[in-house]
């Protein structure tokens, strides 16, 4: 056993064997790289499941952390069974990432599932997950974020360890073979800041063997590890109005970028009773990320706000707050940029994605930028919108920021908190907020929606500049579906993979939406076999927990028939039985 960690006792485990010890010691990074112990004593909860069976315990501790600390660790142990035949389970850090394997750039089959020894790491996270990127990952190392999964394929006991955020910190997993036993390390990134603070682990561990038909009732599945574990999670939104059996309409994958007012007054008529809320996606500001409308395209959005609440649908627009393709040294301050390591505002770089041309980043730590934000989600509100889309929300956590005396996460959260604070202290009404590209841990309890899956596809005609040279070639060879299988995107990609792996841990904690659904729009080029594959699943994705659609295709370009089938759809969706779990 690994010195210094002692083992939960049998009665605190509740399972046949003893698999787990837990640690009696935090090792914190101070500012200066030196490494200090901090013996700590975990309070231990039981965790049973909904029919009272003891499934594991929540430990958790609370100590002090000096202001320039680095990182702080726990470290627990779990004695692997020889004869066991493990599936790792890992999951990814923020709702775009469809392949939760940190630095792949490619989504397997099976998503976040590996043998053990594949598990592991030897690989440079390219951009970051969470964190600045470049940091190299021993081969001897894996990581995850928020869930670690041991599923014994032989049959033997599952094993799992969840973190129940602190929602003031970054944490990670990072697990590593020892021997027999493997050492999984719950990790805190204190980020150096300036105060002096308590900081809390929270670890949920579970263990339980799987239940198959010829087996006696009643054993623990891996499923219900991952359901006791949301029921942890669900407790941390409390008070937040999650959306449910909602369907919105939106303007990206029918319009892309070139979306106009013409366009939505279009999709408000032909969506009235099918939708029950729309999006004016990127598109509608002078420049993206600008929060500026852009009067030649929308010449009149308030008047637009009125005719969807009109049509009896609420309305929306899309925002990207902490980024901009406004160029320095404009209308933006300088200060208001987060910082490269030259010191020159920092492009923007996602996850999968790369560098995205012309996109900087913006620092929430900057009281004014916040202030600001907050003003033009307010000009917004009072045009009549009700509910915001708020994406690439990974920004906040992909460098260093200037103020220093709160984390990441707590400027990430403080920015929405003031946002919804100003519209109610002017207009005393509520806003919806939907999250895209966003941390699932750390953004539990701040948004009533959260997209959990990665884009949607639009027609090729409507990239521009060049979607008009591409409409020509269409007349003559139809070429967007000819690269159909190339273009499409994660959604439709290993889609029921994705949104499943996601649902069960979060369907408490936050309004799970599947994105850009296509049924019926030929416009938009996707492969058949797999877009088929999402549209049948989707009655099966709602039995698990997901309520709520973006409607991908356009209802005015599919006809009076195909809405009906969109319709019938949409009942028979929100009707789905709910599955026992």
């Amino acid at each position: 056993m690994t010195e210094g960690l002692t083992p939960v006792s049998e009665t605190e485990s509740g399972a046949s064997s003893e698999r787990w010890s837990s640690p009696n010691r935090v090792v914190i990074t101070s500012g200066d790289g030196k490494l200090r112990s901090v013996d700590v004593n975990l309070a231990l909860r039981p965790v049973l499941t909904e029919q009272g069976q003891r499934i594991g315990q929540v430990l958790e501790v609370t100590l002090e952390a000096n202001p320039g600390d680095k990182n702080a660790s726990l470290d627990f142990v779990f004695k692997k069974d020889p004869q066991g035949n493990y599936q790792v389970l890992t999951a990814g850090w923020q709702s775009w990432s469809s392949s939760v394997v940190v630095g792949s750039l490619m989504a397997d089959k099976m998503i976040g599932m590996k043998p053990f020894d594949k598990s592991l790491g030897g690989k440079t996270v390219p951009f970051f997950e969470p964190g600045p990127g470049g940091e190299k990952i021993p081969a001897t190392e894996g990581r995850s974020y928020g869930w670690l999964g041991f599923r014994d394929l032989k049959g033997g006991e599952n094993i799992a360890l969840g973190v129940i955020p602190s929602l003031d910190s970054l944490e990670e997993i990072r697990y590593r073979q020892e021997g027999d036993n493997v050492v999984v390390s719950v990790g805190k990134n204190l980020e150096g800041v300036s105060s002096k603070r308590d900081i809390t682990f929270k670890v949920f561990l579970g263990r339980g063997r799987p239940s198959h038909p010829a087996e006696a009732s009643g054993k623990i599945r891996y499923a219900d590890l991952v359901v006791a574990f949301s029921r942890e999670l669900t407790k941390l939104s409390a008070g937040m109005s999650l959306m449910k059996d909602r369907v919105i309409g939106f303007s990206w994958p029918v319009y892309g970028p070139g979306v106009t007012q013409n366009d939505v007054q279009q999709e408000i008529a032909a969506g009235k009773g099918i939708i029950d809320t729309y999006v004016i996606d990127d598109g509608w500001e002078t420049v993206s990320g600008s929060l500026k409308v852009n009067q030649g395209k929308f010449p009149n959005l308030p008047r637009l706000a009125k005719e969807m609440k009109d049509a009896g649908i609420k309305p929306g627009i899309w925002a990207a707050p902490f980024k901009t393709k406004e160029k320095p040294g404009g209308s933006v301050p300088n200060e208001w940029f987060m910082k490269d390591k030259q010191g020159k505002p920092m492009k923007l770089s996602l996850p999968r994605i790369g560098t995205l041309e012309g996109s900087y980043q913006l620092d929430v730590s900057v009281p004014e930028f916040r202030a600001y934000l907050a003003d033009k989600f307010l000009e917004l509100a009072q045009m009549g919108f009700e509910v915001f889309k708020v994406d690439f929300l990974a920004v906040p956590f992909t460098g260093k920021l200037q103020n220093t005396d709160k984390t990441s996460v707590e400027y990430y959260r403080q920015t929405f908190e003031e946002i919804r604070q100003r519209i109610r202290e002017v207009l005393n009404k509520e806003i919806e907020l939907i999250g895209c590209g966003a941390p699932m841990m750390e953004s539990i309890g701040l948004f009533n929606g959260m997209r959990i899956t990665p884009d949607s596809a639009f027609p090729l005609e409507k990239i521009p500049p060049i979607g008009g040279v591409i409409s020509f070639i269409n007349k003559l060879i139809p070429i967007s579906h000819l690269i159909a299988s190339k273009i499409n995107t994660g959604m439709y990609k290993d889609a029921v993979a994705v949104a499943a792996r996601r649902t069960l841990p979060f369907k408490g904690a936050h309004g799970l939406i599947l994105d850009g659904i296509h049924i019926n729009d030929i416009s938009v080029p996707m492969d058949p076999a797999r877009k088929a594959r999402l549209n049948q699943s989707l009655l099966a994705l709602n039995s698990l927990g997901i309520g709520n659609l973006f409607v991908g295709d356009s209802l005015v370009r599919i006809g009076e028939g195909a809405r009906k089938t969109w319709a019938t759809f949409i009942e028979q969706f929100k009707q789905a039985p709910k599955l026992e779990i």
